[in-house]
């Protein structure tokens, strides 16, 4: 009965992530000439990079998909550490953050959001991030990635040279 109720709860949980997600997505921090906080999709985010020089780039993917790839100037923040790490951002310098596709970057707003009021522009990529980097590297990246995570990357997938 226990082992039930602990999956029945993690479900739950599960289910709260995804909705809170969707919900704030939906619904929060919209774009407004009042809001200097929100999601930036792939061009507005390139066009962002190049006019302002002393952007902060947090890339929020894990140390291993950061080594593959990343942007020029930016550090990396995994997710799961940045709430320890937001004390190291300077107040006065705007922030975007980054990660492959977006999923993890919207948590990240968050959790800066919640941690550091103090930040008062911060972005996060609601895009692509391969459309970012100076070449694009897709293909070398995903293999990459596969085969750090499994012996026999071609079973998994069917990746072209």
């Amino acid at each position: 009965m226990p082992r039930k109720t602990l999956l029945c709860l993690l479900l739950c949980l599960g289910l709260l992530l995804v909705l809170e997600t969707v919900i704030y997505r939906h619904f929060g921090d919209q774009q407004s000439p009042q809001s200097a906080n929100f999601r930036l999709s792939s061009e507005q985010a390139k066009a962002f990079i190049q006019k302002t020089p002393d952007l902060q780039i947090i890339d929020v993917r894990t140390k291993i998909e950061f080594s593959f790839h990343a942007l020029p100037k930016s550090i990396n923040m995994p997710l799961f550490k940045i709430h320890k790490m937001a004390k190291t951002l300077p107040s006065d310098t705007p922030v975007l953050i980054v990660d492959l596709i977006g999923a993890r970057a919207i948590q990240a707003y968050k959790v800066l959001r919640r941690v550091r009021p103090d930040l008062k522009e911060i972005y996060y990529l609601q895009g692509d991030l391969f459309d970012l980097l100076p070449q694009k590297p897709r293909e070398s990246v995903i293999k990459k990635l596969i085969s750090s995570h499994f012996s026999t990357p071609g079973a998994l997938l069917p990746l072209t040279s």
